[in-house]
């Protein structure tokens, strides 16, 4: 991996993990990503699950051109953040 690879990656980590803190509430950990080829969609694919409960699973697309979020899954019954 590219040290560019290595620092989207990253940034698209604490990103998703930002929105995962505000939105949810809850402290997650990526185990596996997957970079979307530049000619297809300008995305970063991460999976992980909720801290400490790995059996809590959680995806996140994060545009990595201005590191938005583009869609979650998230374990059935965790709510949003009123």
């Amino acid at each position: 991996m590219t040290d560019q690879e290595k620092q989207t990656v990253q940034l698209s980590q604490e990103a998703a993990a930002k929105y995962f803190d505000e939105k949810y509430g809850v402290e997650v950990e990526f185990t596996k990503h997957t970079i979307s080829p530049p000619d297809l969609a300008h995305t970063i694919g991460l999976n992980g699950h909720i801290k400490d409960k790995e059996e809590e699973k959680i995806f996140i697309l994060v545009n990595y051109d201005d590191y938005t979020i583009e869609a979650a899954t998230v374990p059935e019954g965790l709510s949003s953040k009123k």
